[in-house]
């Protein structure tokens, strides 16, 4: 294979014979970033912020969200190695963990580009993207490679960050954390084996208020001096099915409001739960609570019969997200020719370029890397 090459988009065709959905879902490790300002660590299993709504009729007025945030805090916190707490995350969770099955690792947003990408045809400057892959084994590694890892809001972009802040908290024993993320696995449009990473906003949970403690600073980011990552056991994986997904979202006049990608969002993540905010003016009252299984986000006309939500969605993008398989298929086959170096994917426009990563460049450490090529247990 010659480097750079490239994926135009016209190249990606559909292949009605695979299936369009995902099976054998399963959460495999959860953990939650900690507030250390020179070591970067992590708590296994950690624990999501625990949903706290207020009484029903409260009015909240928030402030928009001002400061710094993560927008890709394990890439912030641990750059050498962005993927690592995954592995340290699963390793105390079940560390005779085989990868026999598993194709891919990747982050949920690594995904979500590819398949706007897909749909789209092709991306506007601020929608352009690039990460990184490399094969372990027969496992091909996607991590995040974005040119900046945290956003500065001046106050003109939303209360996102104000209405997590406002309407949850942490667990008593894990105040320090600064963001939870969840690991799990499962085969899409029927034998692509994926594991995957995302950021759990909450959890529905039966809890004491007095067991939460809030804080500004699991929000705002912070920086990490560079040294190996640090794991400590703390916490408790909860139950998939309590993790929400949580929106803040500008309601119009007539009751409309917009949440831009979310069903994709809920889809690779297998949350189809939403507690939306609306909001008017960083007014806050009603807060929706949409199980997308069964009902839409949005509310418009009333479905008499078929699909509704999440389901839906996943019916009129059935081609799309085949296409999405066929596409991460092509980048493991490009990623197993390249013989484990490291390389650098690029969506500039309207295809995927494809380039030489930095020389001599490991994304996961040693140990991990025997892990998955000799399928032997990791020592903890």
């Amino acid at each position: 294979m010659e480097i750079p090459h490239e994926i135009p988009h016209s190249s990606i065709i559909d292949d009605p014979t695979l299936t369009s959905g995902k099976t054998n879902f399963t959460a495999l490790a959860s953990y939650s970033w900690l507030n250390c300002s020179q070591t970067p660590t992590i708590a296994v299993p950690g624990h999501p912020a625990i949903w706290t709504p207020k009484p029903p009729g409260t009015i909240t007025t928030l402030e928009p969200d001002r400061g710094t945030y993560f927008s890709d805090q394990n890439a912030a916190r641990h750059p050498s190695s962005p993927l690592e707490p995954i592995f340290r995350a699963l390793a105390i969770t079940d560390p005779s963990f085989s990868f026999d099955n598993i194709d891919i690792v990747t982050d949920r947003t690594v995904l979500r580009k590819l398949f706007r990408f897909i749909r789209a045809g092709h991306l506007g400057k601020r929608d352009r993207f690039q990460f990184a892959v490399q094969r372990v084994g027969g496992v091909t590694l996607f991590t995040r490679n974005e040119v900046k890892t945290t956003d500065y809001f001046r106050g003109d972009r939303g209360y996102g960050f104000a209405f997590e802040k406002e309407f949850t908290c942490w667990p008593k024993g894990l105040e320090d954390s600064t963001g939870h993320h969840r690991v799990v696995k499962y085969n899409l449009c029927g034998s692509l084996g994926i594991m995957m990473r995302f950021e759990a906003d909450a959890a529905v949970l039966e809890h004491n208020a007095d067991d939460c403690s809030t804080s500004l600073e699991r929000l705002l980011a912070r920086p990490t001096e560079r040294k190996e990552l640090k794991v400590r056991e703390a916490g408790k994986m909860v139950a998939h099915e309590e993790v929400v997904e949580l929106k803040a979202a500008h309601v119009k006049t007539d009751g409309r409001f917009a949440c831009k990608g979310v069903y994709e969002q809920l889809w690779l993540a297998n949350t189809p739960r939403l507690l939306v905010g609306l909001q008017q003016n960083g007014v806050f009252g009603d807060i929706r609570d949409v199980d997308t299984t069964v009902d839409s986000i949005w509310k418009r006309e009333p479905v008499l019969e078929g699909p509704v939500g999440i389901n839906k969605w996943e019916l009129d993008n059935e081609a799309f997200l085949r296409k999405l398989a066929v596409l991460l298929k092509t980048i493991c086959e490009i990623a197993e020719k390249a013989d484990g170096k490291a390389l650098v994917i690029r969506c500039d426009d309207e295809s995927l370029k494809v380039e030489a990563g930095e020389e001599g460049k490991e994304w996961i450490p040693k140990d991990l890397r025997d892990w998955i090529e000799t399928g032997s247990s990791i020592k903890q």
